[in-house]
């Protein structure tokens, strides 16, 4: 087994601020770093240059204006460096939770600094954010500020920078949002609709359905909804309710039997739920659609 060198908050004590539980650094890189992990999450911006990354075997072209997360102890490094100028927020994602309480119900501050942070998959490298100009700008200028109240810490800079970094992640948190929104709702609701398709008779997770679209389960049941019309757990009944009529049809399976190849435990729930889909009892529906398959063959 590949062994990686482990960065621990404690070795970057001298930038992690005493006041707030995140750091940030600007760096600029000539030469190329070694693999390695460390035990808190990383959001990186870069604001010059070029380079490299690879994350669990995944590589990504990085230019100005990209911004991808790292999650805690996941091997990464960087290479074929060009002038790679970078700024990296250092942060634990439960730590920064408590911190910017206020922005809990923020639906980009849960996706990027919480789902992003803490899931346990390969990162997507497909999925990073990118900036525009004014919008990298603005964000430099904010860390430059940022830092220089930290270097100064003259008398009220706990403020300052607590105010610098609440508007740093904001900016940050509205950006991905946008984005999300505009660019990735298509694709991350495809991997919901196939896994679904996959795996529609076993327990529904909302929570597990989110985590795979990268959204806060509270922004994904609304942008479900409004994309399908119908609730997560509505479109995988949905599902099962197609297959069990299939199945009535096409096979003399029991009644028990196919609720419990559709996900149901209970005949006598599936039962209650299928006549509330259908009308029909299952019964009644594969009567009444037997009557009607030798009706068909009577009239060839």
């Amino acid at each position: 087994m590949r062994q990686y060198e482990l960065i621990s908050k404690n070795e970057k004590r001298n930038i992690f601020f005493n006041c707030i539980p995140f750091c940030i650094e600007k760096l600029k890189l000539t030469e190329s770093d070694h693999a390695h992990i460390h035990e808190f999450s990383q959001l990186t911006i870069v604001t010059g240059g070029r380079g490299k990354i690879i994350v669990n075997n995944y590589e990504k072209n990085l230019t100005e204006g990209c911004v991808y997360v790292i999650n805690s102890f996941t091997p990464h490094h960087l290479h074929e460096v060009e002038g790679l100028e970078i700024i990296h927020l250092l942060f634990h994602a439960d730590d920064l939770m408590k911190y910017a309480e206020t922005l809990k119900q923020n639906e980009g501050f849960q996706s990027l600094f919480v789902l992003q942070a803490t899931l346990n998959e390969s990162m997507d490298l497909t999925n990073v954010l990118h900036l525009l100009y004014d919008e990298l700008y603005y964000i430099s200028n904010i860390c430059d500020h940022l830092l220089e109240e930290v270097s100064c810490s003259e008398n009220g800079y706990e403020v300052m920078v607590h105010s610098y970094f609440m508007i740093l992640i904001t900016y940050l948190s509205r950006i991905y949002e946008k984005n999300d929104s505009q660019n990735g709702q298509k694709q991350k609701f495809q991997k919901v609709i196939s896994y679904l398709e996959d795996h529609y008779t076993e327990p529904l997770i909302v929570e597990d359905l989110a985590a795979l679209a990268c959204l806060s389960e509270r922004q994904f049941r609304r942008l479900f909804t409004e994309k399908y019309g119908l609730s997560p757990k509505k479109y995988c009944l949905n599902l099962r309710m197609k297959e069990s009529c299939y199945l009535l049809k096409s096979t003399n399976l029991s009644i028990s039997e196919i609720s419990v190849k559709t996900g149901f435990e209970d005949a006598n729930y599936f039962s209650r739920q299928f006549k509330k889909h259908t009308g029909l009892t299952p019964k009644e529906y594969r009567k009444q659609n037997k009557y009607i398959e030798s009706y068909q063959r009577q009239r060839q």
